[in-house]
């Protein structure tokens, strides 16, 4: 197979998980395999690394809009899965904390980029906040004193102060024990509080970004 039909496969289906995908489409791996020799077509493998998941499929060698076609079907059934297992892990998180989120603060805690719709205290934004940030975070959360304050989610007119952003912090790291101890994959989240380490992350240079993936 000639390397600009290969590249040109393979770029319409990378466009076409990007496309459906969005943030996540880099968690999704491509290979493109000249197969003609034994199973008479193409073979198109898509990965979703974060689920360990393989979706196959075979085109001829011309049929580029078939390719494009057949990746957004798998990758849309890879993200209902993923769904699915998010809606899974919150209904264990609700049993858990003994709670019962309404159905707007679901679809929040299971979105990318949806804001939290109500404005003010007093509205349970916090602890739906805190469960967003465990929930989409895949590896554990490392944070020093001065990235204390690109945590919480203020409610508009309220003041993100040291001691609030302490105490969210804390309340984070307390939760993310608990369903721990109760068996649910939640990342750690690691508070460190030598100002060696803060001296050292500032006098490198180091970005300032959060663990948890959300920014």
């Amino acid at each position: 197979m000639h390397i600009t039909v290969k590249q040109g496969i393979y770029e319409k289906v990378k466009r076409a998980i990007e496309q459906m995908a969005g943030d996540k489409s880099s968690k999704f791996e491509v290979c493109v395999e000249d197969t003609r020799g034994t199973l008479g077509r193409i073979l198109i493998k898509i990965e979703d690394v974060k689920n360990q998941e393989i979706s196959g499929f075979r085109i001829n060698e011309d049929d580029v809009d078939g390719a494009e076609h057949m990746t957004r079907y798998s990758v849309d059934k890879m993200l209902q899965r993923r769904k699915t297992e998010g809606i899974v892990r919150l209904k264990e998180i609700e049993s858990t904390l003994g709670i019962k989120f309404e159905k707007w603060q679901k679809e929040y805690i299971l979105s990318r980029g949806l804001g939290y719709p109500i404005e003010g205290r007093n509205t349970g934004r916090t602890l739906a906040h805190q469960v967003k940030t465990l929930m989409k975070s895949e590896d554990d959360i490392i944070i020093y004193p001065h990235q204390r304050w690109m945590y919480p989610d203020v409610p508009a007119g309220m003041k993100n102060t040291e001691y609030y952003a302490k105490c969210y912090v804390k309340e984070l790291r307390e939760l993310s024990e608990k369903l721990r101890n109760h068996g649910i994959n939640v990342p750690r989240v690691i508070e460190v509080d030598d100002s060696r380490a803060e001296f050292l992350t500032k006098r490198m240079n180091l970005p300032v970004r959060r663990g948890d993936g959300m920014r």
